[in-house]
């Protein structure tokens, strides 16, 4: 299983600056067919609430982003790597 940490320091020049390739840790054909980017799976996030990312993670074809909403409370998005489906979300 590979497995992908990106620190908010590292998320948000990635955010501004763009993200090198992922050959490193993911590959497409890992999965059964092409990825959605980090930035992609930031930009659905952002479009049910997360203001701000702490961890994002990929693992097990699925990116799992922590952050907060605009309340401050804490937010877990899991969104599909193909499909940029929401899997899941839990506010606390």
């Amino acid at each position: 299983m590979r497995r992908m940490i990106m620190t908010a320091a590292v998320t948000a020049s990635c955010l501004l600056g763009g993200v090198s390739s992922m050959s490193n840790t993911a590959r497409a054909d890992d999965f059964g067919g092409s990825l959605i980017s980090m930035q992609r799976a930031v930009m659905i996030a952002n479009d049910i609430g997360l203001v701000s990312v702490n961890e994002i993670q990929f693992d097990d074809g699925k990116w799992d982003i922590e952050g907060r909403d605009p309340y401050g409370r804490s937010l877990t998005v899991d969104i599909d790597g193909r499909t940029g489906q929401i899997v899941r979300v839990d506010r606390w």
